[in-house]
């Protein structure tokens, strides 16, 4: 059983600071959402006692309804607070005495029981308080008990705007909505953070790979120079020894031996300077298909060439894209590949170059590191071939990448920058 991979110090970072973000949000939007429900909840309770504080500043005269000064008096005071109208009205609901601005609604006829009602009519409150006293007897009828089914007295009316309570629920509404556009820029804010913070890291590294690349790239081409010569003056003197000794002696065969491996090194050291070779991009007209032909015949190997017709000329270094060609029809041609196709695609000033074939494909695990120096399977060559592909489509603006075809075999796609000649 494998161990989980542990996450690096800048990843976890991140993923703590999603976190925190999400958690922050959601109780923050949460408190705001309960606020406002409570708000909601308590409206009813809180105009009741709205009403109720009104109610308790009534002048009540002898136990009797209060007269129209004074209800005058009390809506005064309290017109500031939402109070717009005092009226009295019967048990069956019509208007005795009305003070202020009464809603033309008309009056719901006040229950037997004598209890409070509260009712809302437009953008007001109608409150009816309790009796103000209890039923008195008919009038044609003194002897008849006093607590009786008789007539009532009449009813209070109140008509109010609850101005606090509807300051607190819109508080409330726009709170919630603070904290909602407040949650909503954090999350933006994370993920620019997540983002910047993914990309600065793949940026240092992409920076520590190009510095090891070049410093690499430097003791390569001391190494290389420094071998050249004298490799070459080996591989010399071994062909004129073998050709100076018997054809098929044993001294002969050993002669021929250090020829082959003075080439095989000299083909190294030569894959070695072409990789860290620097120098401008040096743009000349060329024909993408013309050359890919030309590199197939140089190598003795077959190719068909789609999708060419109709390219014009385009602007491209032409001896490093041989070299990328070249890298690419051997690799198919070392994979097995009975058949090799380019396939030529040219729009909106990009050339994609398609090197398909029928081999034995990549190893699914080594697609992502191909192109990276010095990884190879094979037994002959060091791993840079593709890694020369690399540099080329990316000295053009371009890029490279490697997949396995559906049917079999391997795809290798070019992308370069190729302005029209």
């Amino acid at each position: 059983m494998t161990a989980a991979p542990r996450r690096s110090l800048p990843d976890l970072a991140r993923w703590v600071t999603a976190t925190l973000s999400v958690c922050a949000c959601a109780a923050l939007v949460a408190t705001a959402w309960g606020a406002r429900r409570t708000s909601h909840a308590l409206a009813p309770a809180l105009e009741r006692g709205l009403a109720e504080s009104f109610l308790a500043e009534m002048p009540v005269e002898f136990g009797g309804p209060p007269t129209a000064r004074g209800m005058q008096s009390v809506l005064s005071r309290h017109r500031d607070a939402g109070l717009r109208a005092v009226a009295l009205v019967d048990e069956s609901g019509a208007v005795l005495t009305a003070v202020g601005s009464l809603d033309p609604t008309p009056v719901s006829r006040p229950t037997r029981s004598g209890a409070a009602a509260l009712r809302h009519v437009g953008a007001r409150v109608r409150y009816l308080p309790p009796m103000l006293g209890p039923p008195r007897p008919p009038d044609d009828d003194p002897g008849a008990p006093p607590f009786g089914d008789g007539p009532r007295p009449p009813r209070l009316l109140l008509e109010f705007e609850p101005l606090m309570v509807r300051a607190a629920i819109a508080e409330s509404d726009r709170t919630l909505a603070l904290s909602v556009v407040l949650s909503a820029l954090l999350l933006v804010a994370a993920a620019w953070f997540w983002r910047r913070s993914v990309r600065g890291e793949h940026l240092d590294q992409h920076t520590i790979h190009q510095d090891r690349l070049a410093e690499l790239g430097k003791m390569t081409a001391v190494i290389a120079h420094e071998i050249r010569n004298p490799l070459a003056a080996m591989k010399g003197h071994a062909q004129l020894l073998a050709e100076s000794l018997d054809e098929g002696s044993a001294t002969r065969t050993q002669a021929d031996r250090i020829v082959n491996a003075s080439t095989r090194l000299e083909r190294l050291v030569r894959d070695l300077l072409d990789f860290v070779r620097e120098g401008p991009i040096v743009r000349r007209p060329c024909d993408p298909a013309a050359l890919i032909r030309e590199v197939a015949d140089e190598l003795a190997i077959g190719v068909q060439v789609t999708g060419a017709a109709g390219v014009p000329p385009l602007l491209l270094d032409a001896r490093r894209l041989r070299l990328a060609l070249s890298n690419l029809l051997q690799n198919a041609a070392q994979a097995g590949a009975q058949t090799v196709a380019v396939g030529v695609v040219y729009e909106a000033g990009m050339l994609s170059l398609e090197v398909s074939d029928d081999g034995g494909g990549l190893d699914p695990d080594d697609i992502e590191a191909v192109f990276e120096p010095f990884v190879t399977r094979r037994t002959r060559g060091v791993g840079l071939g593709l890694a020369v592909v690399r540099r080329v489509a990316q000295i053009h603006g371009g890029s490279v990448s490697a997949s396995n075809r559906p049917g079999g075999g391997a795809l290798f796609t070019m992308l370069l920058q190729a302005p029209p000649a």
